[in-house]
Parts: structure tokens; C-alpha cells; sequence
């Protein structure tokens, strides 16, 4: 049983959790293979002392027919199918990472294609060149990254940039 379980936990953190709180919620379903070990080893052992085999069998095979039907009618593959959230959540769960927030548009920020990565291009003569300011409007906009890469153009890059704007 646990075979068909992981894929479909891993499907249903990509569906509900943002981008930037997969990583969490990822860590927190791999701690229950071994939590689930620490807190049955116990109960095992105890069913095994009271009775025997076949009653450990059937009381931990009935767990997961339990689980099933919670489920079957609780779990849904993605946020907008559940009728148990609140609109607000279901559009925030759905469209978190699918657009630059509004209040990040004066920076001319470009969301990449997998949704993962902000571009920003800085321009020293805008009139929005603070880096810090957009880091802190970042923040109040609930984006949190683990990672700022930078580059810097040469004099090649924008010599070539040049040549092929004039073809």
C-alpha cells in the first residue's frame, strides 16, 4: 500500500503547497515513515505479547482501509476540487506563483517560466534603483527566496545585445 502513497503525496504537495513551502511540507511527510515506525513498534509488540500474529495482521491492515475511506472523500488532488477551503485560500493556493504580484509592478519584474524565478533588471538611472526597497516590497508581498543570484554585463554582452537589435 505504501508504494501507491508516496507518488500521491508528492503530486498532492506540488498542488497545495506554494513553491517557496513545498520544501517544508515535503520534509514533514518523509519525518512520518520513521514516526510511524517509533509510535507502532510499541503497540506491535504489545499485540504480539497479548496475542498473536494474525491479530497484528488484521488490526494493522485495517488502518490503512480506515485511511482510505477518509481519503476517498476528504482528499482532493487540487485545491480548486475541495469544497471544505475558503475561496480566498483556493485562489491564493492557485495562483501564488502564476503572476507577479500587482504591488511588485513598478519594478518590471519578470516571473520565469516555471515560476520559480523572479528577474528583475536593475537600472541605475530608474527611478526605482534601490535593491533594498525592493527586497523589503518583496517581503511584504509574502515572496520569500532562499537564494539572490546576480549577474553583470561586460562591454560584450551589450556590444552583442546592440549588434542584434539593429538587424
Amino acid at each position: 500500500a505504501e508504494g501507491g502513497v508516496w507518488p500521491a503525496t508528492l503530486v498532492l504537495l506540488s498542488n497545495w503547497f506554494p513553491r517557496a513551502e513545498r520544501a517544508r511540507a515535503n520534509a514533514y511527510w518523509m519525518m512520518c515513515l520513521p514516526a510511524a515506525v517509533i509510535v507502532s513498534s510499541p503497540f506491535s509488540g504489545w499485540i504480539l505479547g497479548r496475542w498473536n500474529w494474525r491479530v497484528l495482521l488484521i488490526s494493522e491492515g485495517l488502518l490503512p482501509l480506515l485511511w482510505l475511506i477518509i481519503w476517498w472523500y476528504f482528499i482532493y488532488d487540487r485545491p480548486h476540487q475541495a469544497s471544505w477551503i475558503s475561496a480566498e485560500e483556493r485562489t491564493y493556493l492557485e495562483t501564488t506563483l502564476q503572476r507577479v504580484p500587482p504591488e511588485l509592478a513598478d519594478y518590471h519584474l519578470e516571473l520565469a517560466s516555471d515560476g520559480s524565478d523572479l528577474i528583475y533588471t536593475y537600472d541605475t538611472q530608474g527611478e526605482r534603483a534601490s535593491i533594498a526597497a525592493l527586497l523589503e516590497n518583496l517581503d511584504k508581498a509574502g515572496i520569500r527566496f532562499k537564494d539572490l543570484q546576480t549577474t553583470q554585463s561586460s562591454l560584450e554582452d551589450i556590444f552583442v545585445s546592440l549588434v542584434r537589435e539593429e538587424k
